[in-house]
């Protein structure tokens, strides 16, 4: 085996482990926001919930380092997530926005921590309309 063939597996041993405890926590978080919001979790049984079963979800793995000139970048523009939950770990450098009172709403980076998004699958689950919550990156 060559340098890269060592280094792309090692990636992807460590890629796996990564997502592997991901999803355990998302299946945590859903399965408490669930039951905090009444969902009787005897009768909701699916796939998504069993950690002995592969779950659907999506490993997305974003980088945004510091820009040396701050006033040049362009961001993303206001959006909502489409899925049910968001975790995301800032890192330390700022730029998370949320929408609130019609205004866009800095969320300063804590170190070693993670930000939990509910996202418009679960809100829409709940409401049966959609909550106009956008994020402003």
């Amino acid at each position: 085996m060559n340098f890269v063939s060592i280094l792309m597996l090692t990636l992807r041993v460590a890629l796996e482990e990564y997502d592997l405890v991901m999803r355990g926590l998302a299946v945590k978080l859903l399965s408490s926001i669930l039951e905090g919001i009444g969902v009787n979790m005897t009768k909701f049984k699916c796939t998504q919930f069993d950690p002995d079963r592969d779950c659907h979800g999506v490993l997305q793995l974003n980088h945004y380092p510091p820009c040396p000139q701050p006033l040049m970048t362009i961001g993303l523009p206001a959006h909502t997530d489409s899925t049910c939950l968001s975790i995301l770990e800032q890192g330390d450098v700022p730029g998370l926005q949320i929408h609130r009172h019609g205004t866009c709403v800095p969320i300063l980076p804590v170190q070693d921590s993670l930000v939990i998004h509910v996202g418009d699958m679960l809100q829409v689950s709940q409401t049966h309309v959609p909550i106009n919550v956008c994020m402003c990156l």
